[in-house]
């Protein structure tokens, strides 16, 4: 078990009721002669809680970035009843039928929801 996995297992899980975590994924990497979109790296997924700032991240297995993937990372990582801010990408929908409360926030026009309050200012900047 890698160093940072036990860090976390130790520490135990982020969230829980009337708690607030921002969660994204992002790409490591480089990009193929310093043009264009990113295309080699490893894709990471990252959950900060709001309040105590305490951060989980973990590389994607397979690379992949797919709501089944990203679900059992954010279980792994998130106590059921936590209030969840994420960005407005499909793949995190899976979240309105389980055990969280989902809140989205369009970037394409914000990083602040102004109907809900969901913002994802925090984890956007780790």
């Amino acid at each position: 078990m890698l160093k940072l996995d036990q860090l976390f297992l130790d520490r135990g899980k982020i969230g829980g009721s009337g708690k607030i975590i921002e969660i994204d994924e992002m790409k490591f990497g480089r990009r193929k002669y310093e043009q264009g979109r990113v295309i080699e790296g490893k894709l990471i997924f990252g959950a900060i809680q709001v309040d105590s700032k305490e951060l989980r991240l973990e590389v994607c297995p397979n690379n992949k970035r797919d709501s089944k993937t990203l679900l059992i990372l954010i279980q792994k990582h998130t106590l059921p009843d936590t209030t969840i801010f994420s960005d407005s990408w499909k793949v995190y929908d899976i979240l309105e039928h389980k055990e969280y409360n989902h809140l989205k926030v369009n970037h394409s026009i914000k990083f602040l929801c102004k109907e809900t309050g969901a913002i994802t200012r925090m984890i956007e900047s780790q």
